[in-house]
């Protein structure tokens, strides 16, 4: 099984620090394909932007109106519910950048990361990050909405879960 590789631009986005869900129009987006969320025991109602998730359902919650919320041109997206577990930075999120600069497609934008990310982490990445890329930190509960969001897919392949006959998956993390 392989994950189909992509770069993507999504016009008048909505994106929530720790959250992996882009919400466009009335749409929340997640990144999974195929029956990945069948085969994995991934907890959605972790990410902080879901309220309860039931059998492939969200509920999601709405972001209060008053609260602070960033306005962007434009950005890549390295957002998500396990982005300061270095794990999940590094075999998740940090590929993703890799493979849409690779693909050269991504334009030279602001790269927006959550502010709980370890300081270890950042400097990873602005390492890498041509230069004058800036590193934008979304702070906790904080929304942005990105008039053109830069995201890619998640490289990290989900293995078949075992009890269908395929061997025991030991886990990434």
């Amino acid at each position: 099984i392989s994950r189909a590789i992509f770069t993507a631009c999504l016009i008048d986005a909505r994106v929530r620090a720790r959250s992996g869900f882009i919400e466009v129009e009335d749409k929340a987006l997640l990144d999974y394909q195929g029956e990945e969320l069948a085969r994995i025991d991934d907890e959605l109602d972790f990410d902080p932007a879901v309220f309860h998730a039931r059998d492939g359902a969200v509920w999601m919650i709405e972001p209060d109106p008053n609260g602070a919320t960033i306005e962007l041109d434009e950005a890549f997206m390295l957002l998500g519910p396990h982005s300061d577990g270095f794990g999940h930075w590094m075999l998740d999120l940090l590929p993703r950048y890799i493979a849409a600069s690779a693909s050269g497609a991504l334009p030279r934008v602001p790269v927006l990361i959550d502010a709980s990310m370890a300081e270890t982490q950042r400097q990873c990445l602005e390492l890498m990050l041509p230069e004058g890329v800036e590193v934008i930190a979304l702070p906790a509960f904080a929304t942005a909405r990105v008039r053109r969001l830069w995201c890619a897919a998640s490289q990290m392949h989900v293995p078949l879960s075992a009890g269908r006959g395929d061997p025991p998956n030991p886990g990434c993390f």
